[in-house]
């Protein structure tokens, strides 16, 4: 750095070449402060006072530039904006609050089971933790858990798959909502019957699809009626979701209305069945679960999707599933991997 004085009867100038911008000259940069002139005026006292005049006119120009920066876009995503808050959370956290408050609460929010994990998974969990299972399993989940869903989907529902057609997700809801993006193109129509778990309609919002709600009453026990169904559908249909046992209504489809529904369904090469059959063990005799999946010609258009949150209270542990031909669980092989 070049440093040079200027003397005259009352101004002492101190110029500064700084040569950090580059080695010529024609780069350097020149600054020049204007200091009163003192007889006896050392260079030193020149030097730090000239520091002090820079710092003061650099922090006034910080200062005024950033009362002129542009404000940020704070803007949100249209798809973003089109989705509501869950109320099922909104509701549970009321809850929680009130509970932590001293307040007797009884919570019929959350579908959380009134008994703890059993203490032979519980500790199946804790080995699998002391024994070193900590790390990333594959992509769709180990092969030996994928392999045993496979077991007890052939035992306990009549539908046959191998590991490559089954996803493990953190939780069923997840795989819910890799379904709805894996198959839904922006304009398409999601049939949900009413009511309706809240999650669906905002699922089907943020895959740029329309929720489109189709009512059930109480005289037919919540239970979707055939003829409205057939009655709705659009070449814009691409995706049914049916949830039996039922949340919120606790209604299970007996087979001869599902059969019925499979019918109308077979004659729409578009449509798409999403199974939502999380509460399958929830179940009061005499009434029986049906997979879906299971009725004639269902299999190569059902998306079956369970977890261990409710039969097993698993609800923290979040691992659910998905079933289904291996082209759709593909993709949403691929969501999960991103």
């Amino acid at each position: 750095m070049a440093i040079s004085l200027h003397n005259s009867t009352n101004i002492s100038r101190v110029g500064f070449a700084s040569p950090f911008l580059g080695s010529n000259s024609a780069s350097k940069v020149s600054i020049s402060v204007s200091l009163p002139s003192f007889s006896n005026l050392s260079f030193k006292s020149v030097e730090t006072s000239s520091q002090q005049l820079y710092r003061i006119n650099a922090m006034s120009k910080a200062e005024s530039s950033s009362s002129d920066q542009v404000k940020v876009d704070i803007s949100l995503s249209p798809r973003v904006n089109s989705v509501k808050p869950s109320k099922t959370v909104a509701i549970t956290d009321h809850a929680t609050a009130l509970a932590q408050a001293g307040v007797p609460v009884i919570r019929l929010a959350a579908g959380e089971p009134d008994f703890d994990t059993p203490a032979i998974i519980a500790e199946a969990g804790i080995n699998a933790i002391r024994e070193g299972y900590t790390r990333y399993s594959p992509n769709a989940g180990t092969l030996e858990l994928r392999t045993a869903i496979c077991h007890k989907l052939k035992e306990e529902n009549g539908i046959s798959y191998t590991p490559d057609q089954i996803v493990v997700s953190n939780g069923a809801k997840q795989s819910i909502l890799q379904a709805v993006l894996a198959v839904c193109s922006p304009g398409d129509e999601v049939i949900i019957p009413a009511p309706y778990w809240v999650s669906y309609p905002e699922m089907a919002r943020l895959a740029d699809a329309t929720p489109v709600i189709l009512p059930t009453l109480i005289s037919d026990n919540f239970l979707l009626d055939p003829e409205l169904l057939e009655s709705n559908i659009t070449e814009k249909s691409r995706l049914l979701i049916l949830c039996s046992p039922s949340n919120p209504t606790g209604s299970v489809y007996p087979k001869k209305l599902l059969e019925k529904i499979a019918e109308i369904v077979a004659k729409h090469p578009r449509l798409l069945v999403l199974s939502d059959e999380i509460y399958e063990h929830i179940i009061y005799a005499p009434a029986a679960h049906t997979s879906f999946a299971s009725l004639p010609g269902m299999w190569e258009r059902t998306l079956t999707v369970n977890g261990f949150s409710k039969a097993f209270a698993m609800t923290g542990w979040r691992l659910g599933y998905i079933a289904g031909p291996k082209n759709f669980i593909a993709a949403c092989n691929k969501i999960q991997s991103q």
